[in-house]
């Protein structure tokens, strides 16, 4: 069965972000319209990219729900900012305090919520099987990925996360504004020299930050040269993504680590706002193959 043709029917879906040219959004939901229709499912949606800069968002937001699109998501820089504009949250998003998507119901109501969560716990659950729980789970990074990781990784039986970032405040602050939220875990926040002595009882490591894409930084490269102290059962996960492994990546590979990029969790997370948006199952690994061999090939 065909895509279903473009009618006054079709329900609009869309990612909003800039910059956005380079999401890979669309090519994953349209993606998985195109197979649903072909296993005898069709559903009557189109997902589109939106560059919208800040001052445009509020106005945009209105927009789509005037014009009955069916939900959107959210990149950088307006997960937060969503969070005023939306009239409900899920548990995920006041949690988290951000929104990256967003469900719009009949009457033009909007629902914050956060797939990030959920889609870095899916990932790491499809990735490395059954995860470590016991050791220290290091988090490089306090930015709004940091704030998304933090609130998972309790839900893979975590125990003791420390935050670790270039401004050791900054890394104190988002403890200080999640721990309230958290089960009854150990958090505290370290500086980038601390981290060699503390990879010995490190189960995972998980880098939020874009160092690593942007060359070899002193922070980075302190901790690749002193991978190898890590368990050989420990679990690396960079979330950027790209045709290449990023430095950290190539190191844990080269050490003979499990280690994983971001992009099984922005597939898992995308599968989750699908599910939400259409009642309907993304084929996620089949869309994670699809998007490793459309990236690799560029």
């Amino acid at each position: 069965m065909p895509l279903a043709a473009i009618d006054a029917k079709t329900r609009l879906l869309a990612v909003l972000g800039d910059p956005i040219g380079h999401s890979l959004s669309p090519a994953m939901h349209n993606l998985a319209l195109e197979w649903l229709a072909e296993a005898g499912i069709p559903l009557n949606y189109r997902y589109l990219a939106f560059h919208v800069s800040p001052e445009r968002l509020a106005t945009t937001v209105r927009g789509l729900a005037a014009m009955g699109c069916r939900g959107f998501n959210a990149t950088i820089p307006h997960k937060e900012a969503l969070l005023p504009l939306m009239d409900g949250l899920t548990l995920e998003a006041s949690q988290v305090g951000a929104v990256n998507t967003v469900i719009i119901d009949d009457n033009g109501k909007l629902s914050g919520h956060n797939t990030d969560v959920g889609g870095f716990v899916a990932a790491a659950q499809q990735e490395f099987g059954q995860p470590p729980t016991a050791g220290v789970a290091i988090l490089l990074g306090a930015g709004g990925a940091a704030r998304a990781v933090l609130a998972a990784l309790p839900r893979l039986g975590i125990k003791q996360i420390i935050v670790v970032n270039r401004h050791q405040e900054r890394a104190q602050t988002l403890i200080e504004q999640l721990a309230p939220t958290l089960p009854a875990i150990a958090l505290r926040s370290a500086s980038w020299q601390e981290v060699p002595s503390l990879l010995p009882d490190c189960q995972w490591l998980v880098n939020t930050t874009s160092i690593g894409l942007q060359g070899d930084t002193p922070e980075m490269a302190l901790v690749r040269q002193t991978l190898q102290r890590m368990p050989t059962t420990a679990k690396i996960i960079d979330i950027v993504y790209g045709a290449r492994p990023t430095p950290l990546l190539e190191q844990a590979m080269a050490l003979g680590l499990a280690c994983s990029d971001g992009l099984p969790m922005l597939v898992y997370q995308g599968a989750e706002a699908f599910e939400r948006w259409t009642g309907q199952t993304m084929p996620s690994q089949k869309i994670l193959q699809h998007l490793r061999q459309r990236i690799q090939s560029r």
